[in-house]
């Protein structure tokens, strides 16, 4: 679908003043590294433009390939990869100060509760929030 067609789909921006918000979490193995809910609406594919950046400590080996020690700083990332007309797409990325890490999508369902294992022991989900 083309934002030319006029019609909406799901997207995350400052701009959506409604009452609905998707809670995201990012957890490495039990450990929390991102608890934030982000307002969502329907809109222009135009309006796409919202990143969250956050940092935790190393220590985990991305892709089997990547060791990362516990002394290192590890960035993460989300931002809207696309909307449709039932869903968010998320780009998720995670680097150190050397090189990029790990680069992948989710899902985000507006309407229920969806998971993903982004790299072994290294996990999102998002969850739709209702504020009344």
């Amino acid at each position: 679908m083309d934002s030319q067609s006029g019609d909406k789909v799901w997207i995350w921006s400052k701009q959506c003043n409604g009452r609905r918000k998707l809670s995201v979490i990012v957890r490495s193995d039990t450990n929390v590294l991102l608890s934030v809910v982000l307002p969502i609406c329907r809109g222009s594919r135009e309006v796409e433009n919202e990143k969250v950046e956050f940092h935790f400590a190393g220590g985990h080996t991305f892709k089997g390939k990547y060791p990362t020690r516990s002394t290192d700083l590890v960035e993460g990332d989300i931002w809207q990869a696309g909307g449709e007309p039932n869903a968010i797409i998320l780009g998720v990325s995670f680097a150190d100060s050397k090189q990029e890490l790990l680069n992948t999508l989710h899902i985000a369902r507006p309407e229920k509760k969806a998971s993903s294992e982004l790299d072994e022991g290294l996990s999102i989900t998002t969850d739709p929030v209702l504020v009344r």
